[in-house]
């Protein structure tokens, strides 16, 4: 208010954060899930943190270093000028216990905090939300609102565009700004067209099967096929009889043409592709699409008669996105729930575009370095490496590989048996829902107590994370809590521990 600059007063700021941390130790909070104990000084490494972030760039952190905590002070620094901050997280369950955790520093120090999820409310209830001085929200709702807000008639239901857009800080920024980067955000409204073909189309392609072998295409294609004539291939992994081939890395299927004969035999037309509009083609290729590469509990899911879709890099329900160009629609014909009626495209952005409209923009992960360069030349943020308050003493093995599938999980329940005899908290990794069920199959089968996190129970999450690290606790989950989550070790385990070893 004195015309005083964030630079100015950096020193200051960093101080009251600092002190208002010492002040807070011992005092508790009550949210949802737990009553929370404020026990967090920041260390030497975290003030070098904050400095990374208030000067827009992004630190790179190792886990357990308390990101969170580093977050505050450009959050307290930048919401001193009266204009917006905004902490970007991955997924709801951090936003939430972020906003509740920090926002007992944030309240000791006047500023007023308040969080976005998919469970926030109508715009009015977003638009007050926004209007906070640090409001924590989740990417997609981030994205979701601005959209909406170029959608909406009246200027007053605008909610984060309200105010210009002044500061993002974002966590686990290489998953926002590198992995997810190109991905389209798109709000949709329902078109007219009538829904009975999806579920004829659904029935025709289970008529067709798959080839055992894989199409080769590339630019030395014609000269493949002379070769193919004279040196004909005899392996199975280039056998090409069959209707269709299936390419898994590109989620495409590919009709053979022993494929359009047979679909030419069962529609009754001399050609499919002179006799047949392109949309019904199309109809046709994703009704094969979805029966040949989309599979139940791992692309998706079905809740409450409607396809979810599953996010790949969080292992999270999507709840309101949907496949376009009809896909959506050929998978619920084939899972025979309700199909609903195709949408058509309103708004779309994506992230590198969205996030390169803010006039500040920094970020914190643990794994940076590797894209610094993307970081650098696509949004011009350089990426620099904080220091572990104490050197690493955690030991990353080797993979171990097995002949078979039997093998590998044999050796996996036999391993998680033998520590857990020792009261050890076991976390199990999957990369599907499938996989994960599957694993809680074998330890029921074995007497093991556990508990399993995936999209199917996500509601239990924040109980689950929260008992994770507990003696003799067993876990098996997707990647959906684990990106950015902190486990909590019993204190008392972790000195038996040492005094095993």
């Amino acid at each position: 208010a004195a015309g005083e600059t964030t630079e100015d007063i950096l020193i200051e700021a960093f101080a009251t954060v600092k002190q208002a941390c010492k002040r807070l130790c011992g005092t508790t909070k009550e949210i949802k899930w737990h009553v929370m104990t404020w026990n967090m000084i920041p260390y030497d490494v975290q003030l070098l943190g904050w400095i990374i972030l208030h000067k827009a760039h992004i630190a790179e952190m190792r886990t357990w270093e308390w990101k969170m905590l580093v977050a505050t002070l450009p959050a307290y620094l930048n919401a001193l000028t009266w204009k917006w901050v905004h902490v970007v997280t991955v997924n709801d369950y951090l936003a939430s216990r972020d906003a509740a955790w920090m926002g007992h520093l944030y309240e000791w120090l006047w500023l007023t905090v308040w969080v976005v999820t998919k469970q926030t409310g109508q715009w009015t209830i977003r638009r007050e939300a926004y209007a906070q001085d640090i409001t924590y929200v989740e990417n997609s709702e981030l994205w979701f609102d601005y959209l909406r807000d170029n959608l909406t008639v009246n200027r007053d239901e605008r909610t984060v565009t309200a105010r210009p857009l002044h500061f993002a800080l974002i966590d686990e920024v290489d998953s926002i700004l590198i992995d997810e980067a190109r991905t389209p955000m798109i709000i949709s409204q329902a078109s007219g067209e009538p829904t009975e073909k999806y579920a004829y189309y659904a029935q025709l392609v289970t008529l067709l099967t798959p080839a055992k072998g894989k199409k080769k295409v590339n630019k030395w294609f014609l000269k493949e096929l002379l070769d193919d004539v004279k040196n004909p291939k005899t392996t199975e992994e280039e056998d090409l009889s069959g209707d269709y081939w299936i390419d898994e890395k590109t989620k495409s299927v590919t009709l053979s043409t022993e494929g359009i004969k047979k679909l030419e035999q069962l529609l009754k037309v001399e050609n499919i592709y002179r006799d047949l509009w392109y949309q019904e083609i199309h109809h046709i290729e994703n009704a094969l699409k979805a029966q040949a590469v989309y599979s139940k509990d791992k692309e998706y899911i079905i809740r409450d008669d409607e396809v979810m879709l599953v996010d790949d890099h969080t292992g999270r329900v999507m709840p309101g996105r949907r496949y376009s160009e009809w896909l959506h629609q050929a998978i619920e014909a084939k899972e025979r729930v309700t199909i609903q009626r195709e949408s058509k495209t309103l708004a779309t952005i994506t992230y590198q575009h969205f996030f390169k409209l803010y006039e500040k923009l920094a970020g914190m992960t643990g794994t940076a370095m590797t894209e610094a360069e993307e970081f650098e030349k696509i949004y011009s943020l350089p990426v620099v490496q904080v220091p572990t308050h104490r050197p690493t003493i955690r030991v990353d093995k080797n993979d171990m590989v097995y002949f078979n599938q039997n093998a590998k999980w044999k050796a996996v329940v036999d391993y998680i048996s033998f520590y857990h005899k020792i009261w050890l908290p076991i976390l199990i990794w999957t990369s599907s829902i499938e996989t994960s069920e599957l694993m809680s199959t074998m330890l029921t089968k074995m007497a093991l107590p556990h508990t399993v996190l995936n999209a199917k129970y996500h509601e239990q999450e924040a109980n689950i994370v929260m008992n994770a690290g507990k003696k003799g606790s067993i876990v098996v989950a997707t990647n959906m809590a684990w990106r950015g989550s902190a486990i909590k070790l019993d204190i008392d385990l972790i000195w038996s521990i040492a005094q095993a070893y």
